[in-house]
């Protein structure tokens, strides 16, 4: 994967992309495909959340070697420990619209 979800913090997704795929972020960082993408995440998570898009290099600036960078502790969102961020979305589209709704494709 170019870019992967990283973080969830209060209304911001963080999305890191590997060195040398400036492109993909340049991309995401257009207005028409920053709506696009914001856009779909109000529809599945039924709240407005803004893209925050970072090269890994700014990430590794902004917070180090910690393996959810930026991610608010479980324990403050009220999520489970231990679950990775991908994960984290995931439990939350489970309890918005049920596990047997929420299907998860590599």
């Amino acid at each position: 994967l170019e870019g992967k979800p990283c973080a969830l913090r209060e209304n911001s997704v963080y999305v890191v992309f590997k060195e040398g795929f400036s492109f993909h972020r340049d991309k995401i960082e257009q207005a028409e495909n920053r709506q696009t993408v914001e856009n779909a995440l109000r529809k599945v998570f039924a709240q407005p959340l803004k893209i925050c898009s970072l090269m890994q290099e700014e990430a590794d600036a902004k917070w180090g070697n910690d393996p959810r960078p930026g991610a608010v502790p479980a324990a403050e969102e009220g999520r489970e420990e231990g679950l990775s961020p991908e994960e984290q979305v995931v439990r939350r589209a489970e309890e918005l619209f049920g596990p047997d709704l929420v299907v998860v494709k590599e």
